[in-house]
């Protein structure tokens, strides 16, 4: 398959025919109005350079590859700069190290993508800028929004969940573990986090005994292993780094808690480093898969040439580079046949056969199916949020027609001893009001991103959204009461395969100052709450090698059935499961669940409650009322109280217009 020219805009993406399972060396190179691609299921082989560019393109943001993608060649996809990358096959491909000789004879050695894509687009920025929801680094902090750069996101390779580890080590190091440290790392004083310290002769809690420095063994001759990586011109290196063992803490995420460990520079260098060595986090071990016959006809079919000064993995090719010696040697499959390959070249082989993934600093696995499906009961509410952007039209297919589709609206709280309240709400239906997202830069290097979307909301806008309007925002967090009678509320099938177009980005909290008349302004006193998103069943891998499920960290309230009673409910411990595309809501202040817990939730809190409200609007149409009892009588009280929890009586007959609870259940008055 191959064209000498062709463009493509989002709205008419260039998408391969079914059927096509090949495309050659060169096919599509240099091509740089050919903007936004669509891989179709089937496709197996993608050669050397085949839509590679010489300058980067930052059009299209998200790549998903067809589970059954079996290679791709050096420089394939190299300065197309995604910031997500969906691989949805059990193996990784065959993606190895070698020059984009289609494209540009004289480059060094690349994978099929660029390294600056792999080590994140050079995207970090340490600082919690106002208005966005990025965090404080210095403080051991941080979250995607930290991981932005002009505007670009730090890439994250994204791959199939349940897989076994040898399948997971395909897509990346399982080995590797990004670690913080608490207290000071300068002084030792143990007060406070330093930010960009030096933790190396720290003890290292998940291997006692062992500092975060002494993770790189001692190899056989008892010499500490010393990474180098070249990046080569046309005669010698143009660039080298060498790992030494200094390690710069890392930081917890913001709503993960210590479940994900954000790395800091001198870590995701280090996963790059060990990875282009053909070793695991360690610096020693060998990650040495079996190369088959199959493998090596596709990298002998794309012309396999591995340039000499750059990436061999030889001790002696790292002794003669240090010595000026020499530069290892040129690496030509086209010389060679599978039945006389030496142990050597076979060695080689197998070090450079996953390199284009494992090299992403950033992976984790995901549990996206393709096509996309949510299986969701109608006739209740749900907690969504969805990678991907969803119009009326595409809801009223899934979930049925006049779908709730509720913001998180307002949090009424009240530590009043006469009656303690905690209320939420989700009563900003999209669904109905149309309301649109604005993304702004907040500054002129792009490095922090304002999302506006529900203090957009205006009920008092009484034009509804039109069937191609975004209802659902890809990130956003919702609480969604379907229509559909169909047990199993299903898929998006967007465009011709069903493949949903992911949008770039983590979720996004959507943040709620209590008691207040403008609920999406947060200030600096007071509290506040967010509702926020997951899309991962797992946060990272244990020493096992296998995956760690996501938690609802401890004191966050979680939306679930207990007891055949569905309901938002605080987490006392840290053991029930986050689901993926569920949402939970949180108090904003670092320790603010637990004094919610001390507050509201404890026996001695007598007569306290948590009220949760969905609907439409403030005028309440259709709500269902859910509440979570935490008096020490567990509801005998009769008496009726008022939303602020002041006690007004013990009937309703006669009460205002408006919300009040009683035995447990919140009442309507109209």
């Amino acid at each position: 398959y191959a064209c000498g020219s062709l463009t493509s805009t989002k709205d008419d993406p260039f998408i391969l025919p079914s059927g096509l399972k090949t495309v050659k060396a060169g096919a599509f190179v240099q091509l740089v109005n050919l903007e936004f691609l669509q891989l179709n299921e089937g496709l197996e082989y993608v050669g050397n350079s085949a839509f590679g560019l010489e300058s980067a393109l930052y059009a299209q943001t998200t790549m998903t590859f067809p589970s059954t993608i079996k290679y791709l060649g050096p420089g394939s996809f190299i300065s197309r700069m995604y910031q997500d990358i969906y691989f949805t096959g059990e193996t990784a491909p065959v993606c190895p190290v070698g020059t984009p000789w289609a494209m540009a004879s004289d480059w060094g050695n690349v994978t099929a993508f660029s390294a600056n894509t792999q080590m994140g687009n050079n995207g970090f920025n340490p600082n919690k800028t106002e208005g966005s929801t990025s965090d404080d680094a210095s403080s051991g902090y941080a979250n995607r929004e930290n991981y932005i750069n002009n505007g670009y996101y730090f890439t994250i390779l994204h791959f199939p969940a349940g897989l076994t580890s040898e399948q997971a080590k395909t897509y990346r190091d399982i080995t590797r573990r990004y670690v913080t440290a608490k207290g000071n790392e300068q002084d030792h004083s143990g007060n406070t986090f330093y930010y960009g310290g030096n933790i190396a002769g720290f003890e290292d809690p998940a291997t006692p005994g062992k500092t975060f420095g002494s993770a790189f063994k001692e190899s056989a001759d008892g010499e500490k292993s010393s990474l180098v990586y070249y990046m080569s011109g046309k005669d010698a290196p143009l660039y080298s780094y060498t790992y030494s063992g200094n390690v710069q803490p890392g930081y917890i995420d913001t709503y993960l808690g210590e479940q994900q460990i954000w790395p800091s520079q001198s870590q995701w260098e280090r996963n790059f480093v060990t990875v282009a060595n053909g070793v695991e986090w360690d610096g020693v071990t060998k990650y040495a898969p079996t190369v088959t016959e199959e493998m090596f006809n596709m990298m002998k079919e794309d012309g396999l040439y591995v340039k000499a000064n750059s990436l061999d993995y030889s001790t002696k090719r790292v002794a003669d580079a240090n010595n000026g010696n020499g530069y290892g040697k040129v690496f030509d499959i086209s010389t060679m046949t599978w039945g006389e390959l030496s142990e050597d070249e076979s060695d080689y082989l197998s070090l450079i056969l996953y390199q284009g993934t494992r090299r992403f600093v950033l992976g984790n696995d995901s549990p996206y199916e393709i096509p996309f499906k949510l299986k969701m009961d109608a006739g209740r509410w749900w907690s969504i949020c969805l990678p991907f952007n969803m119009t009326k039209k595409q809801i009223d297919e899934v979930f049925g027609e006049g779908t709730h589709v509720c913001l998180f609206s307002r949090v009424i709280r009240t530590t009043e001893t006469d009656g303690k309240l905690l209320r939420l709400e989700f009563t900003n239906d999209v669904y109905h009001h149309k309301t649109v997202r604005e993304v702004t830069k907040l500054n002129s290097d792009g490095t922090a991103l304002k999302y506006t979307y529900g203090a957009n909301y205006d009920t008092s806008n009484t034009e509804q959204p039109a069937d191609d309007d975004i209802v659902i925002y890809a990130r956003e967090s919702y609480m969604v009461y379907p229509t559909k009678e169909s047990k199993d509320a299903s898929g998006v099938a967007v465009r011709n395969f069903g493949v949903p177009e992911f949008t770039v980005g983590d979720p996004l909290p959507t943040m709620i100052q209590a008691n207040s008349d403008k609920p999406y302004e947060i200030k600096d006193s007071g509290v506040a709450y967010r509702f926020i998103g997951n899309f991962n069943s797992t946060a990272s891998y244990g020493s096992d090698g296998k995956p760690v499920t996501v938690k609802i960290p401890k004191y966050s309230y979680g939306y679930g059935t207990l007891n055949g009673e569905t309901k938002f409910w605080i987490m006392d411990t840290d053991k029930a499961t986050w689901s993926p595309f569920k949402s939970i809501v949180q108090n904003l202040a670092r320790n603010g669940g637990e004094e919610d817990w001390n507050n509201f939730f404890q026996k001695s809190s007598a007569g306290a409650k948590q009220v949760s409200i969905f609907g439409f609007d403030d005028s309440m149409t259709g709500i269902e009322d859910v509440i979570i009892e935490v008096s020490s009588d567990n509801g005998a009280d009769k008496a009726v109280y008022s939303i602020n929890g002041s006690h007004v009586g013990d009937s309703l007959q006669g009460l205002a217009p408006g919300v009040y609870v009683k035995q447990g259940k919140a009442y309507i008055v109209k």
